[in-house]
């Protein structure tokens, strides 16, 4: 017997992550998630939760590699 394929719609889901940089204000890095959180779900993705990591010093991917828990929930 054949197996029935589930075409079922599965909704997407996403985390966000913002990543700020030292002397970025707040307002940006929110304003920056705010439109990225709006596109997700004009794309039919719901957004579970939203992070921010703020680095205290700017040394490229160094940085975000040794502190990639987030620091701030939004």
């Amino acid at each position: 017997m054949i197996n029935p394929i589930d075409t079922a719609k599965v909704q997407e889901s996403a985390v966000l992550i913002g990543v700020q940089t030292k002397g970025q204000p707040d307002e940006l890095t929110t304003e920056h998630l705010d439109e990225l959180s709006f596109l997700a779900e004009t794309a039919g993705t719901k957004v579970l939760k939203r992070f921010v990591q703020k680095l205290t010093t700017e040394r490229g991917n160094k940085s975000v590699q040794r502190s990639c828990r987030p620091t701030r929930y939004v």
